[in-house]
């Protein structure tokens, strides 16, 4: 599959000397992946950078799949390194180099799946021994649903990149709050 760049800002991107860097903005279907594609096939040929040293990054794990497909089909063979990763998976392998080479344990990765595993967990041993105070709104059904396990995960997560803990929400002086901080702090220990 040839990708033909038919506007000048496209072939800017993809032609520009290996050192740049660029910002690429467009509605969907303009063209920016398929610049993208091309500017790392100019960089493959051109330059003679290997594989292992191009990297795009995508927002998604799915986007970086469909991203490094393409880009094989575009050279003509499977990608043999990542050449197109998640914000989130080169964040990690970040993370995990410097603590390897610090010597340390490396970090696991807890996927959403394992999340709601562990959270279902909880939410069945607190149905036993109710140890949180639950508003009767968030019955034992509701709790037990697939919908509230996942809000209940996207709670936590925004809980934790907005640096917000248990003793806030309790502050809150109300019963679902009240009751998010006490499944926070389980879900914590």
């Amino acid at each position: 599959m040839e990708y033909v760049i038919v506007d000048a800002a496209q072939r800017r991107v993809t032609e520009a000397p290996v050192t740049s860097s660029a910002v690429v903005i467009g509605a969907p279907g303009t063209g920016k992946t398929a610049a993208l594609i091309e500017r790392i096939v100019h960089l493959l040929g051109t330059f003679e950078l290997a594989p292992e040293e191009v990297l795009a990054l995508t927002p998604s794990r799915q986007a970086a799949t469909a991203l490094r497909d393409r880009i094989g089909v575009r050279i003509g063979q499977a990608t043999p390194g990542a050449m197109a990763r998640s914000l989130g998976s080169f964040a990690f392998q970040v993370v995990r180099g410097a603590v390897v080479r610090e010597g340390a344990e490396p970090p696991a990765l807890l996927t959403g799946a394992d999340q709601d595993r562990i959270i279902a967990d909880l939410l069945a041993g607190d149905a036993e021994d109710q140890r949180i105070a639950w508003p009767e709104a968030l019955s034992p059904p509701v709790r037990a649903s697939r919908g509230f396990r996942s809000e209940l995960r996207a709670f936590l997560a925004a809980c934790t990149e907005l640096g917000a803990d248990a003793h806030e929400l309790r502050a809150l002086d109300d019963p679902v709050w009240t009751a998010a901080a006490d499944f926070m702090t389980d879900y914590h220990a």
